[in-house]
């Protein structure tokens, strides 16, 4: 979700931003995503502290977060 003063230009791409610790998950919602026809680009991430820290130097923020509850370091409920 875009919120406040966080638009995309229209030269941009909407970014999906997946975190989950398992990489089988990832490939599959990027193949899922890519069959799909949707535009737009997904990026994963591998817990709560790596989303964290994706989303403090994100811009433009993602337009969709895909979030696993159950990871290690930092679970979803925490992020």
């Amino acid at each position: 979700m875009i919120s406040g003063g966080d638009t995309l230009g229209t030269d941009e791409i909407p970014l999906v931003l997946m975190a989950d610790d398992d990489d089988d998950d990832c490939t599959l919602a990027k193949d899922a995503f890519s069959e799909s026809g949707a535009h737009g680009a997904i990026e994963c991430v591998e817990d709560g502290i790596a989303l964290m820290d994706h989303l403090f130097r994100a811009s433009p923020l993602p337009s969709l977060i895909l979030l696993d509850l159950n990871m290690p370091r930092k679970d979803g409920r925490q992020a």
